[in-house]
């Protein structure tokens, strides 16, 4: 099985899909390694050279790669976070 990515990288590199340059973006543009690429296969370099034919400022997300937090994860950390601040500000209306 092809993941998607990497049948787009390999379009592009072989020129069955054509990018004008002059159509490239040109707004700064990242990417979150998807957590199946990252457990299935590493297709993340595959992911930023496709990302590149498309666009002229891509900027890497830190952690990237093997390190990146899934996106649930990170969803999870936020809500802790936002429960403790309004945890604390009914504890300061009490007191």
């Amino acid at each position: 099985m092809t993941m998607f990515v990497q049948r787009v990288y390999e379009y592009l590199r072989d020129g069955r899909i054509r990018i004008d340059p002059q159509k490239k973006l040109k707004v700064p543009v990242t990417c979150q390694d998807p957590c199946n690429i990252s457990r299935n296969g590493g297709l993340w370099e595959m992911a930023r050279q496709a990302i590149a034919c498309l666009a002229e400022d891509f900027r890497d997300m830190s952690p990237n790669r093997d390190y990146n937090h899934p996106q649930g994860i990170s969803q999870f950390q936020l809500r802790q976070a936002s429960q403790k601040v309004n945890q604390t500000s009914r504890l300061e209306e009490w007191a």
